[in-house]
């Protein structure tokens, strides 16, 4: 099982890699004012989060969240982990990232199959 601060993705595998361009697309990186680091994922897929859930032996809640107008469910897994966040923001992620996202090197040159 992974420890809150003890989560790394630099192990590339096709799931830490599908993680962080499923990050890209639908996450974002939040440090409160309190100093804590949160990697936070959104989606319509529940199964999907409930794989990422698994794969990274995470004991974390899916929670769920209505649009204001109530036409939308999405669901949302939350992790705290500085470490992750920092290794993230290492990647060249930001916690504006859509206004400033660019492809990591290493994932030009990734390859799955040796």
């Amino acid at each position: 099982m992974l420890h809150k601060n003890n989560f790394s993705l630099f192990s590339l595998t096709p799931g830490s890699v599908y993680f962080i361009g499923f990050f890209a697309a639908d996450g974002n990186i939040t440090i409160n004012k309190n100093g804590s680091h949160y990697v936070e994922i959104t989606s319509k897929d529940l199964d999907l989060l409930e794989s990422f859930k698994q794969y990274f032996h995470l004991s974390i809640k899916i929670s769920e969240r209505v649009d204001s107008n109530g036409s939308n469910l999405r669901y949302r897994i939350q992790i705290g982990s500085m470490s992750l966040v920092l290794e993230l923001l290492k990647l060249g992620f930001s916690r504006r990232k859509s206004k400033t996202l660019k492809i990591p090197i290493f994932l030009i040159h990734y390859s799955p199959i040796s």
